[in-house]
């Protein structure tokens, strides 16, 4: 199999980005990118991990913190913004998920010279160079975590050299670490917890104004972000419209919003349009009437790839005020073949 390698894509005559982004095909500085970025109006920073206790009980584990501009203030003219977090706790073994959902909270902090988000109970920072920390709490049901993310590998770009289409038709940079060393603690119900350790997933998405024209397409989205026991990760991420078609863009070459990242065990990746997901056995909720896929097959051609992605918990739906009505993330289990051998693996997929 051949080695990956960061694909370029970028064409001339493209629109010119913000300031604050990253160079074109430049290394990440996390120091100043992992920050909030001024000229953006919508931008997150997701988590995600696999835990295990040295006992053997297993647990996932997704957050999404997420700054929105509403307004601006008639006065000073500078950005009102809208704070949300939403997260879940899978505790696979006993079949229980835990979601949360929170919004537009008065005693948000987010500060401008480090990574520091904090939303109610619940926090995102950077503790010293290289680490993450993760803290979430749910005072109603007693859920919680305090868990600890050290990358692996540098970052990688995700779609056209850092350049996704989003879900409102805007603009983002998207820029992701997919292999981290987690550990920490789980809190379940009436308190009882567990040290836990595992595999995790960081990534960071923020854009610019949507224009006129995605203003009027109605867009949702296929994302998965998968670690296979051969130490390669996956991630694919695929925009379809109200009759589950592919979005199509006339600025994307091919133009289809969709891409797929492989990354080998050193860190380096390919970017790939020619992959296929084909969804399976679908579980509606009884909450939304939404009919989510939790079965998948994903194929990848160039790289002998097959994988059957299914969720053995179907109810990991999310109610929300932010993506109305609510959407589908959860922990996920992969087998199949890569590159003509079998592996195993774990992920998450979301469905919006």
């Amino acid at each position: 199999m051949s080695q990956p390698k960061q694909t370029s894509t970028k064409k001339k005559g493209t629109k010119k980005q913000p300031a604050d982004w990253p160079v074109n095909n430049g290394p990440i500085d996390l120091a100043l990118h992992d920050l909030p970025h001024e000229s953006s109006t919508l931008e997150c920073w997701n988590q995600n991990c696999h835990l295990a206790t040295i006992q053997g009980r297993h647990f996932s584990l997704f957050a999404s913190f997420t700054r929105t501009v509403i307004g601006k203030d008639e006065h000073t003219g500078e950005a009102i913004y809208m704070h949300s977090v939403s997260w879940a706790l899978t505790d696979t073994d006993n079949q229980k998920y835990y979601p949360d959902s929170l919004a537009d909270r008065a005693d948000a902090l987010v500060s401008n010279t480090t990574l520091q988000l904090e939303i109610d109970h619940n926090s995102f920072q950077k503790i010293q160079e290289g680490k993450y920390q993760l803290k979430l709490y749910n005072p109603g049901t007693g859920v919680g975590c305090e868990l600890n993310f050290m990358p692996f590998v540098n970052p990688v770009l995700h779609g056209n050299n850092g350049l996704v289409t989003g879900t409102r038709g805007e603009e983002l940079f998207y820029y992701f670490i997919p292999a981290c060393e987690v550990n920490g603690t789980i809190t379940l119900p009436g308190g009882e917890s567990f040290d836990v350790e595992g595999c995790g997933w960081y990534d960071h998405r923020f854009g610019k104004p949507k224009t006129a024209r995605a203003k009027k397409q109605q867009l949702s989205l296929n994302w998965f972000s998968i670690q296979l026991d051969n130490n390669w990760q996956i991630t694919a991420y695929e925009l379809y419209d109200t009759n589950n078609q592919p979005a199509l863009f006339e600025t994307h070459k091919p133009p289809a919003a969709r891409w797929a990242i492989l990354i080998d065990p050193g860190g380096n990746a390919a970017t790939l349009h020619d992959f296929q997901l084909t969804p399976g056995e679908t579980w509606t909720s009884a909450r939304t009437f939404i009919a989510y896929p939790t079965q998948w097959r994903l194929t990848i051609p160039e790289y002998y790839t097959e994988l059957d992605i299914h969720s053995p918990l179907p109810d990991q739906e999310v109610i929300t005020v932010v993506d109305k009505p609510a959407f589908w993330q959860g922990r996920v289990q992969i087998k199949g073949n890569f590159g003509k051998r079998s592996v195993n693996g774990l992920g998450y997929v979301e469905r919006s």
